[in-house]
């Protein structure tokens, strides 16, 4: 059994999340001690507790320790059945968050895999529902043979009450493996290594602004786009806007910049808050992205860590921002299980694909 230290770096939930997923793909028990000790309310949260209850769905593990609060786990991991899996949170609680977990797992089950989340879509100190369906999503597809992402209903804070329907038809059933290593080389041979260290020649870019129904007489959608042309001076680039006004049960939005540069996808996002104009929003979404293109980096940082899985499975190279606090953490566990794979050449972050 591995024991991992719950409060090593920045010590937060990642930790739990992303331990559960390589728990089950390495089939190592784990015990994760000092859940989130440093925190001002430490321990397992609500959402935590969700996903070990939707673990205990679709998989055959046994887990100890399952309690708000707890700041000790124990998971045995079983095999990835699949299935049928429906969550209500009852408040806001992140779905993003939530799917870090369940949608690396349901990629490699032995069946099709049908999620039904209720909560919160586009919350604080998460990311955005939009750039989770159109910059990281795409990174999963070439692992699957299908995978399907719907949004039924917004959720923002504090109430939620938003609804996502997730369906995954896996490609790589870690069932079918005899050992880790055997799925991971089938994982590599198959789809190659990541090359993700510079950006292509795009000169396409798509905003989503998505903006709650109640807002509509204010004309925030509206606002937003104009906020973000006044400041965008990018004449050479070809600008599509999406989304618009959607139902939600309490007021919000978000405005998220995504580019496609052939070899990946990048993006910016915004959760509207209260008491910022919504021109506002759309003018600072305009700087950043524009920020990010003037850097040499590939992606960006908020990319990069949700990238550091997909990088150990099918090595490769991806050209990093900087080495955030999050991002060290992340590589941190990730070498606890699989050993010190991760190499660094300048900000160039990589796996070599054995």
């Amino acid at each position: 059994m591995l024991t991992i230290d719950g409060s090593y770096g920045e010590g937060g939930g990642q930790i739990v999340r992303t331990a559960l997923v390589l728990s089950l793909l390495t089939g190592r028990p784990i015990r994760v001690v000092n859940i989130r000790k440093g925190r001002k309310k430490p321990g397992l949260k609500t959402q935590h507790l969700f996903i070990l209850r939707a673990l205990r769905q679709i998989t055959d593990s046994h887990i100890q320790g399952d309690r708000l609060g707890s700041l000790e786990i124990e998971f045995t991991p079983g095999p990835i059945r699949g299935g049928t899996v429906y969550v209500d949170f009852q408040t806001a609680g992140s779905i993003p968050l939530f799917l870090q977990t369940l949608l690396p797992v349901s990629l490699f089950a032995d069946q099709p895999v049908h999620l039904r989340i209720r909560g919160g879509t586009d919350v604080p100190m998460s990311m955005t529902w939009d750039y989770f369906v159109h910059v990281l999503v795409p990174y999963f597809r070439p692992l699957v043979q299908r995978l399907e992402v719907r949004c039924r209903r917004r959720g923002y804070y504090p109430p939620g009450g938003g609804d996502v329907e997730i369906r995954v038809m896996p490609r790589f059933r870690r069932s079918l493996f005899p050992d880790f290593q055997t799925f991971l080389a089938t994982i590599r041979s198959e789809l190659g290594a990541l090359d993700l260290q510079k950006k292509g020649p795009t000169l396409r870019l798509d905003v989503w602004i998505t903006v709650s129904r109640a807002l509509q007489d204010r004309q925030v959608y509206e606002r937003i786009r104009k906020g973000f042309e006044k400041s965008w001076h990018q004449k050479q680039w070809s600008v599509t806007y999406q989304g618009g006004y959607e139902d939600s049960r309490s007021p919000g939005c978000t405005a998220v910049a995504v580019a496609d540069f052939g070899t990946h996808r990048a993006g910016v996002d915004l959760l509207c808050r209260k008491g910022v104009p919504a021109e506002r929003v759309g003018q600072k979404l305009a700087t950043e992205f524009r920020d990010f293109l003037q850097s040499p980096d590939a992606v960006d940082s908020h990319l990069q860590d949700n990238l550091v899985l997909l990088l150990a499975l099918r090595g490769g190279r991806v050209r990093m921002t900087h080495l955030t606090s999050h991002t060290q953490t992340h590589l941190w566990l990730v070498q606890k299980f699989l050993g010190a794979i991760f190499h660094r050449e300048g900000d160039i972050l990589k796996v070599e694909p054995t």
